[in-house]
């Protein structure tokens, strides 16, 4: 008799210890985020592009998460982006209370330089607000007033690291289609390095979003104090393309440097790139993709993104996640080239 009861206790002692965490994975997801707080990592400096666009999605998201949970920006700048991969990949809880924004190359940096800081394909990736097109400007008063110029006339381009676009993108002309960038690099973000142009510092900027100058400043174009070289992305935006500036592929000259380029460009469809740690839940990273896509159609985030002058392109989650995966099986000797088209002499 005792033994039974004492065979029945255990039991019982059993179905408790397995119902806990039963009752704990039954958590909906608006129970889980009811009263929290996200944690947005933004991967660039403040007043730059992607704080920008980062403190404007967290200003709108939370009422589209169930639960509507506070977001709140902090910055870690760091390695154009990757302090704040490495810190999202390693470091973060992977609980879906953290998320980020940074620089899209710094993405795909370990897979192009060999390096095992975070695997590129690992990220929870959420969406991207817009799909960026580059250009490479120079200000009126510089000897280049058009790419042409640039293939025979040395011009100074301030930039910032290695992963950011200001840096790289002058870097990648002259390697691939012989332009006379000289890089000045070491400025923080984009804002510095138009203060260095403002000074006389640098002559211009090369790689600057288009989005970013809009809402950084939107009055070298409407006053007229620039020259846009080139437009740098897969397709022509409609308004440089309106103001005639012309396609990079213009300058392409082999196919191979069109695979080149395509591999480095790839990045700019996800231009704005919000993603989290490795294996958030399931459930809650569907929550955070439907609720970051019904963000950027919300009229009041639009009216606010309009009021700073950056345009939205959504991409969703899916596409942006295929996208990676479809850039990291790239060919070793493509990848390889794209590498060395990014190196200093």
């Amino acid at each position: 008799m005792r033994t039974s009861v004492a065979r029945l206790a255990l039991a019982a002692l059993a179905m408790a210890c397995v119902a806990h965490p039963v009752a704990s994975s039954a958590q909906t997801v608006e129970q889980f985020y009811k009263g929290k707080t996200i944690d947005m990592v933004v991967g660039g400096a403040p007043g730059g592009g992607y704080d920008i666009y980062g403190r404007a999605v967290a200003r709108h998201w939370g009422k589209h998460i169930p639960g509507n949970p506070n977001v709140v920006v902090r910055n870690m700048p760091g390695a154009s982006g990757m302090a704040m991969l490495r810190h999202t990949a390693s470091v973060a809880a992977r609980n879906g209370l953290v998320v980020g924004t940074t620089f899209p190359l710094a993405i795909l940096k370990p897979l192009m330089d060999k390096r095992d800081d975070y695997l590129p394909t690992s990220f929870s990736f959420i969406g991207s607000a817009n799909q960026e097109t580059r250009v490479c400007l120079a200000m009126k008063n510089q000897p280049v007033k058009t790419l042409d110029d640039a293939l025979t006339t040395e011009m100074v381009m301030g930039g910032n690291a290695p992963g950011g676009a200001p840096h790289d993108t002058p870097i990648m002309l002259n390697n691939l289609l012989g332009t006379k960038f000289k890089l000045v690099a070491g400025y923080p973000g984009t804002q510095e390095i138009a203060l260095a142009v403002g000074r006389g510092e640098v002559g211009g900027i090369c790689g600057f979003g288009w989005t970013s100058l809009m809402s950084q400043q939107p009055g070298w174009v409407t006053d007229n104090k620039i020259n846009i070289l080139v437009q740098i992305a897969m397709e022509p935006y409609p308004a440089l393309e309106k103001m005639g500036v012309p396609m990079i592929w213009k300058w392409v000259k082999t196919d191979e440097q069109r695979r080149v380029l395509e591999f480095l460009m790839a990045e700019q469809v996800y231009g704005r790139p919000f993603l989290g740690p490795p294996n958030i839940p399931a459930d809650r990273l569907e929550a955070l993709r439907e609720s970051f896509m019904a963000t950027m159609n919300d009229a009041d985030f639009l009216a606010d993104a309009e009021k700073l002058g950056i345009e939205i392109a959504p991409v969703s989650g899916e596409k942006f996640e295929a996208l990676i995966k479809h850039v990291g099986a790239a060919p070793p000797e493509i990848i390889e080239k794209a590498v060395n088209a990014l190196k200093r002499p």
